[in-house]
């Protein structure tokens, strides 16, 4: 029998990596922008954060979810648990007094990229011919 492939520990590294990728950028870009992002509403700026924080939990998950032949929930959880990890280690060092206000809504925009990153891949594969 064949050996089932399955996420690598540099899968992960590099999934985290990319998920907060964009989200060093935003953070940058909030901070040399900050005259043009004070004229939107704040409300317009949390929306646009965490639609970036999706979206890179996404394209992450869905990733490293198209290496595994198994077990793609799973993949995603411990994804999610990089892509956080790196985070914090984000906010700890660049912020001078970080919140768990600050920890949590990216916890959540992974968890729900990692779902839906999840959950395209597997869909993906459903549509493939069964050749492939």
């Amino acid at each position: 029998m064949g050996r089932v492939r399955s996420p690598n520990i540099t899968d992960y590294m590099a999934g985290a990596l990319l998920a907060n990728g964009p989200i060093w950028m935003w953070m940058m870009a909030l901070g040399y922008f900050s005259d043009w992002f004070s004229a939107l509403s704040p409300a317009l700026i949390g929306g646009l954060s965490l639609i970036i924080y999706l979206a890179g939990g996404s394209l992450a998950s869905y990733l490293v979810c198209n290496r595994a032949e198994r077990g793609l929930l799973l993949a995603a959880l411990k994804l999610v648990a990089a892509e956080w990890a790196f985070y914090l280690m984000m906010i700890i060092s660049t912020t001078p007094e970080p919140s768990p206000g600050q920890a949590s809504p990216p916890l959540i925009c992974f968890i729900l990229g990692g779902l839906i990153g999840a959950y395209l891949s597997t869909r993906r594969r459903l549509r493939r011919p069964s050749g492939d």
